[in-house]
């Protein structure tokens, strides 16, 4: 394989891979516990709901974010409230 091909690769993987990140990504986080009402108020676009297992309370949010620093902060944001992680998984692209 010639270098001009291994840099042809180089800049068709970077490209896909920017095409992969330039629109808002969606995001379900599962927390134990429920959410106090106030945090709805600090972030815009997140749908709650409730579920229970075991009678244990969990809450499923979906939100979509822009980047990693905002999944950072809602991240945060529900380690501050104390709120035991228990599932963050990416449902793709927006």
């Amino acid at each position: 394989m010639k270098k001009s091909d291994n840099m042809a690769d180089s800049t068709r993987r970077t490209g896909q891979i920017r095409a992969m990140h330039s629109g808002q990504m969606i995001y379900l986080i599962k927390v134990q516990g429920r959410l106090p009402e106030s945090w709805l108020e600090m972030y815009g676009d997140v749908r709650l709901q409730e579920e229970e297992y075991g009678g244990i309370t969990c809450t499923r949010l979906s939100c979509r974010v822009p980047d990693a620093a905002a999944l950072h902060g809602i991240l945060h944001s529900l380690y501050s409230l104390g709120m035991p992680l228990l599932l963050v998984e990416c449902l793709g692209q927006e």
